[in-house]
């Protein structure tokens, strides 16, 4: 992965999980998406520390100005990995996650457990 877009949405509580992570490869369109509990600095750090264990750094990190987003974690994050990050969001990252979150939202009481299956179906 050379550039992502990464992005996060609220969608309603299950099981406490509240938040959709979503991740898009812009090269490839790969997509990768996890739900979260919460939207620290910490959950988002642990998500992308996952994503570049699976599949490598990426150079640039291009995202929206939230403050799960844009902080001091995040800014070590990206000196210690050699990315930077871009503070903006790309309509294709955003068609991307309106997909999925449909498809979610039609899944309203398991839509944290299927995941998976969304994102195969893609």
């Amino acid at each position: 992965m050379k550039q992502i877009g990464i992005d996060l949405t609220q969608l309603p509580e299950v099981n406490g999980y509240k938040y959709l992570i979503v991740l898009v490869d812009y090269f490839s369109k790969w997509v990768e998406a996890e739900s979260l509990f919460d939207k620290t600095a910490k959950s988002m750090a642990i998500f992308l520390y996952k994503q570049i264990y699976r599949h490598g750094c990426f150079e640039i990190q291009i995202n929206g100005q939230g403050r799960e987003f844009v902080n001091k974690l995040s800014n070590e994050l990206h000196r210690k990995t050699g990315t930077r990050q871009r503070i903006l969001v790309k309509r294709q990252n955003q068609s991307i996650k309106r997909t999925l979150v449909k498809m979610l939202e039609d899944a309203a009481l398991e839509w944290p457990f299927i995941i998976d299956g969304v994102l195969f179906s893609m």
